[in-house]
């Protein structure tokens, strides 16, 4: 059954001033770390190193194929898989494996 509340699926959504937090952390890093040295920006994130990245934390069977990925990124509210490492690849910066860079 799916929640008709709010309380019933708080399990299930991100609470508005927890991600507004995170991505002003984010944001910071980023600026920070720009400042520090323009080659630390967003902009020179790698697409394969953000692909990898998505392969490890949602765990697609090793047979994946594009639909697949494609499926996955769906149930995370992206486009496609694609469209997710493009989202990521102006975020991302203010992870931990963008500083070393995994």
């Amino acid at each position: 059954m799916w929640p008709a509340t709010w309380s019933e699926a708080a399990d299930l959504l991100d609470h508005p001033a927890a991600t507004a937090a995170a991505v002003t952390t984010a944001f910071a890093v980023n600026t920070q770390g720009q400042a520090a040295d323009a080659r630390h920006s967003i902009d020179r994130l790698n697409p394969g190193r953000i692909t990898r990245h998505l392969t490890d934390r949602w765990n697609p069977p090793p047979s994946a194929d594009r639909a697949e990925r494609d499926a996955a990124a769906r149930d995370r509210a992206f486009r496609d898989f694609d469209g997710a490492v493009e989202v990521l690849s102006g975020q991302s910066c203010g992870t931990r494996e963008c500083h070393r860079g995994k």
